[in-house]
């Protein structure tokens, strides 16, 4: 596995001056469905977290198909 997706994100963090940590501004954008999709996104750490702590690794995957919808 390539760690350059890794690498690029970190970079792009760095530049920014932001850490992903920094709570999610929703108002960032403007139309409805791009703020929907910022706020599902902002919940992928704690869907990670859920799906190992009930040991259900489903709940990613179907976390990743409702981002397509």
């Amino acid at each position: 596995m390539s760690n350059t997706p890794h690498a690029r994100i970190c970079s792009l963090l760095k530049k920014g001056e932001f850490s992903i940590q920094d709570p999610v501004d929703e108002k960032a954008l403007g139309l409805p469905e791009e703020q929907e999709l910022l706020m599902k996104l902002s919940r992928f750490t704690d869907i990670v977290i859920d799906a190992h702590e009930k040991h259900e690794p489903y709940f990613i995957t179907r976390y990743i198909t409702d981002l397509g919808f």
